[in-house]
């Protein structure tokens, strides 16, 4: 199976030399492709701007882990330190999933996905529930989603199962 691996990590651990150090060597030593790594942040966490923080976000970005800012929207300072933020991937939060049938929200949803697009990230939808949502976001072309939509988290052996019938449709 080809899968990847998303980590959340606290600013707190994100800042600690030790935690950048497990990062670099865990991969390492599992023979590992770092870009199948993926880091998520939360937004509120980035929203102070630490200079540490942002710091140790390049330095994982130089390693070669994919970095997202998880629970965008849900922050105080979301487009003012967007682009400054090195990130790969941009999750918007659920909340305005659960409401992007409205018009102003879908709107918001829209702007989140295009000004993201102009920075060259990916935009990934999180708590996609229903067919209505999805193809509204297909029609805002969002790059991914995630959500019960397709899946409730799963235990090893029934996501094995998941994953080869999931493939099988989607060829």
């Amino acid at each position: 199976m080809n899968i990847k691996c998303s980590v959340n990590a606290s600013v707190n651990e994100l800042i600690h030399d030790d935690y950048t150090l497990w990062a670099k060597n865990i991969v390492t030593s599992k023979n590992a492709d770092r870009t199948d790594y993926e880091i998520e942040i939360t937004e509120r966490a980035i929203a102070y701007n630490d200079c540490r923080l942002i710091e140790k976000m390049r330095y994982l970005k130089e390693l070669g882990y994919q970095l997202s800012i998880d629970d965008f929207g849900t922050g105080y300072n979301s487009l003012m330190s967007v682009g400054e933020i090195p990130f790969d991937k941009l999750k918007i939060d659920k909340y305005f999933i659960d409401r992007i049938d409205k018009i102003e929200i879908s709107e918001l949803v829209r702007f989140f996905i295009e000004y993201s697009h102009t920075l060259g990230k990916t935009v990934i939808a999180e708590g996609v529930e229903t067919e209505e949502q999805l193809n509204i976001l297909k029609k805002l072309k969002c790059d991914e989603v995630q959500g019960y939509f397709y899946s409730k988290p799963l235990l090893p052996e029934d996501f094995e199962t998941f994953y080869i019938e999931f493939n099988q449709e989607n060829k």
